[in-house]
């Protein structure tokens, strides 16, 4: 009995091979498709019930359980509820005692197979193989709980009889009937998939502008898209099975030899082969093709050709020819203008020079005269040439204060313009950065206490040494400590000194008037100060500028921080060795 089950399930296996072979050329919508599965499923069923193993009183055991489970796990409600109706109606029709049991078995798989078809859409788990052989032990279970309601208490001996089989045999026939039902189902995809690509490979080589060509080792086309008409004025078909030199010529067939004898020397795969040749096109044309191909290889793994692309470059190579005649322009023009340049500069240095050979003549001719208005002025106001009335004695001394401020001014200026030109002698030394800065604070002082000023100094590390000119350092922290002291009316002003072992610096700061913020990259300009520009006894506007100047020949820098109301910082830091620069 063992034997005629194995060849029974033998013959099922053989039939839904045959179903799934119909199944798979089968086109139509899903719905068709489970429609016709189950016809075949049906008869797939009627097939195997007319090879029945008879047990005894009309009791007939054969494979349409697992057939009508699987058709419902696979094929769905459908293909399982009209299979199921074929394998009713032949089953009323072969008749015996044992049919109304048959039709229970009929309906058990049925249904086990289409509730399993709904458990597969939510858990793939019961599509592994021991999710598949608990599928057919729990088929064969029912199937086996059916056999009970024969007649005539046949039930227990068909079911002592049949159990090791139905139990053992027939779970492993539902496994290897839903194993070929896989692998065919994942044969259908990758064959889906497989013909997908290609349309979408199909689609874009039609619509793509670049050419898409194939060249097999003879260097005949065997595939060339439809934009070679576009781009040479050939028909895809007039190329393919025509050999590289006959139809587009030497240069490119010579071209492609040239890397088919590289890949043949490094196979399996060449490196991708870029270059450009000119074609002629059908109607005479020669246009500039870019080309990148590489090679290919058969099914066996050994080299099959070449394949690339190739596109016209005509409005690129326009490009890059428009390109260098604006590159040559722009060229010209820059040496052009840099020539003009030159010239300017030329004369802005010519000009330089005469603005200052014009202060060193006019240093005399200006100081002579001021000085002695200044000490005529003195004079007057002292009484020596005679007493004065309160009008007289105010006019000479305004006359004294203005003279000396023109001469600061004519002073500055002609200081300012030998540092930019420069002519500034700088004698650098070594001294003692805490003596110059201890120096300059006493120097201060009385002007400080005069205003009811702090003046602080907070001091570096003993024996801290600066390489510099001492003398335009002193001049420096004279002109910054007496802004600091001019613009503050009450609270204090500090000198803090501090050193690295790269620079030292000296940071002034106070609590006075500050400076706007949009003020305080002005005040390093000629002529700009930070009060009453009416008011001469405030300065000539030069004392930051001349500082900043000599601060950048030392080779360092000057720098501010303010705020309105809270108070201003200048920060002088210079290169502790000698760094000193001779050019602004």
């Amino acid at each position: 009995m063992t034997l005629a089950l194995i060849q029974n399930t033998a013959l099922l296996v053989s039939l839904i091979v045959i179903q799934q072979t119909v199944g798979r050329y089968w086109h139509g919508t899903a719905r068709r498709k489970a429609v016709m599965g189950g016809v075949v499923f049906g008869l797939v069923t009627i097939v195997g019930m007319t090879m029945p193993l008879q047990v005894q009183g009309g009791v007939i055991i054969d494979g349409r359980s697992i057939i009508l489970s699987v058709a419902g796990l696979f094929g769905g409600p459908i293909s399982a509820i009209i299979a199921a109706v074929f394998a009713t109606a032949f089953r009323l029709y072969l008749g015996g005692a044992g049919a109304p049991t048959g039709l229970l078995v009929i309906m058990e798989s049925t249904a086990l197979g289409i509730i399993a078809h709904h458990i597969r859409k939510h858990d793939e788990r019961i599509m592994t193989v021991w999710g598949l052989w608990a599928f057919g032990l729990v088929v064969h279970l029912a199937m086996l709980a059916t056999q009970f309601a024969l007649p005539n208490d046949l039930g227990p001996h068909v079911v002592r009889e049949l159990w090791p089989v139905l139990l053992g045999l027939y779970p492993l026939g539902s496994l290897l009937v839903c194993t070929l039902f896989l692998n065919q189902e994942k044969d259908a995809r990758n064959a889906r998939l497989l013909r997908e690509n290609e349309e979408r490979y199909r689609l874009l080589a039609d619509n793509t502008v670049d050419i898409i060509w194939k060249l097999d080792l003879d260097l005949v086309f065997a595939y060339v898209n439809p934009a070679v008409q576009k781009t040479l004025g050939y028909a895809p078909e007039e190329l393919i099975g025509c050999s590289l030199l006959t139809c587009l010529g030497d240069e490119v067939h010579s071209m492609a030899q040239r890397a088919l004898d590289t890949v043949r020397a490094s196979l399996p795969l060449g490196s991708p082969y870029i270059g450009e040749v000119s074609l002629k096109t059908k109607d005479g044309r020669v246009v500039p093709i870019e080309i990148l191909g590489t090679s290919y290889l058969d099914s066996q793994g050994r080299l099959a050709g070449l394949q690339g692309t190739s596109r016209d470059i005509t409005e690129r190579r326009e490009a890059e020819q428009a390109m260098r005649k604006l590159n040559a322009s722009l060229e010209q023009a820059v040496a052009e203008r840099t020539a003009e340049l030159a010239q300017v500069n030329v004369e802005l240095a010519e000009a330089n020079q005469a603005k200052t050979r014009f202060l060193r003549s006019m240093s005399h001719e200006l100081r002579t005269p001021l000085n002695s208005v200044i000490g005529f002025s003195d004079i007057l106001s002292a009484g020596l040439t005679g007493s004065l009335n309160s009008e007289q004695l105010k006019q000479v001394r305004l006359i004294n204060v203005s003279g000396k401020h023109l001469l600061d001014l004519v002073n500055g200026i002609l200081d300012l313009a030998r540092i930019e030109a420069g002519r500034e002698e700088l004698h650098v030394e070594r001294f003692d950065v805490l003596d110059l800065a201890r120096d300059v604070t006493e120097v201060m002082q009385p002007q400080a206490a005069e205003k009811s000023l702090s003046l602080k100094l907070i001091d570096a590390d003993e024996g801290t040494m600066l390489d510099s000119d001492r003398l335009k350092v002193r001049q420096i922290l004279l002109d910054l400590i007496g802004n600091a002291v001019k613009y503050t009316d009450r609270g204090e002003v500090t000198l803090n000194v501090s050193a690295t072992d790269d620079h030292v610096t000296f940071v002034v700061s106070d609590t006075g008037r500050g400076i706007a913020e949009d003020m305080q990259q002005h005040v390093f300009e000629e002529f700009v100060r930070r009060s009453d520009p009416d008011d001469m006894s405030v300065g000539t506007g030069l004392g930051l500028p001349i500082a900043r100047a000599l601060a950048r020949a030392l080779g360092g820098q000057l720098t501010v921080k303010s705020t309105v109301n809270e108070g201003s910082t200048f920060t002088l830091e210079l290169p502790a060795g000698p760094a000193v620069q001779k050019e602004q």
